[in-house]
């Protein structure tokens, strides 16, 4: 039974791996046409985040791999992906305030209701 969860846990890593690249690289080939300015600039900084988390990812991947054969490795892997997944997260935080940010610039505060005067 183990043999099976591991070879899953390996083919689920490996899958993740491949989908972030594929994401990380469409993401590259969208915002390369854009011109220059902040959305493409929040385009570039949440590919970022991705390219980490892609990291990460592959760390876990070598974490999966080599787990039951060198310990050593795993260990170091292991580490290398808390480190990458909680950068990510970190950066996912900035990159989602610059986009509030953007959003209030682009739409105004239209959507939000203005103080009413007392009477």
């Amino acid at each position: 039974m183990e043999d099976v969860i591991r070879i899953v846990t390996q083919a689920s890593a490996t899958l993740t791996v491949a989908a972030g690249a594929v994401t990380l690289i469409l993401r590259l080939k969208t915002a390369k046409p854009l011109l220059p300015g902040e959305f493409r600039k929040i385009i570039y900084l949440s590919s970022i985040v991705v390219f980490i988390a892609v990291i990460g990812l592959g760390s876990m991947t070598v974490y999966h791999f080599l787990n039951a054969t060198n310990h050593k490795v795993a260990e170091i892997s292991e580490a290398a992906w808390y480190i990458f997944m909680f950068t990510a997260i970190l950066l996912s935080c900035y990159v989602s305030y610059a986009n509030i940010l953007f959003y209030k610039r682009v739409v105004g505060n239209s959507g939000t209701p203005k103080n009413k005067k007392k009477k």
